[in-house]
């Protein structure tokens, strides 16, 4: 799974959205909004995931991504304003010992190259597992 994200403690998520010029993803939120357990969301995430399927490889995850991405004008290089940041986040889910990740520079270097900030989390899953 792969999904980009515009990140602020001061925008709000129509700010944010007025600057892309794009709807972000339902899964956005904006500051202040309820979190589960009665927390608040401290900033505001205007998200952009990639729409591969669950099956999909890391690498078919980046490349759609990518087009997506590069539709809305993300990956065009220009300083965001205020404290907007641009992560682009990478999620492997691993049912074994351990998980290793590979990502092609190839696929990575047009999120770097725009000012993405790369993130990587892995999740472990019983799927496949024998039990």
């Amino acid at each position: 799974m792969a999904d980009l994200k515009l990140v602020s403690s001061t925008l709000s998520l129509s700010e944010i959205t007025a600057l892309v010029g794009h709807p972000p993803d339902p899964t956005s939120h904006d500051l202040g909004d309820p979190r589960p357990r009665g927390r608040v969301w401290g900033a505001s995430v205007w998200r952009l995931s990639s729409a591969a399927g669950d099956d999909a490889s890391l690498e078919q995850h980046l490349s759609e991504l990518r087009s997506r991405a590069e539709k809305r004008g993300l990956l065009d290089k220009h300083d965001p304003p205020g404290d907007l940041r641009r992560v682009l986040s990478v999620a492997a889910k691993y049912d074994t010992f351990t998980c290793t990740v590979q990502l092609p520079a190839a696929l990575l270097l047009p999120f770097l190259g725009a000012g993405f900030d790369l993130v990587i989390s892995a999740y472990p899953t019983d799927e496949g597992s024998s039990e």
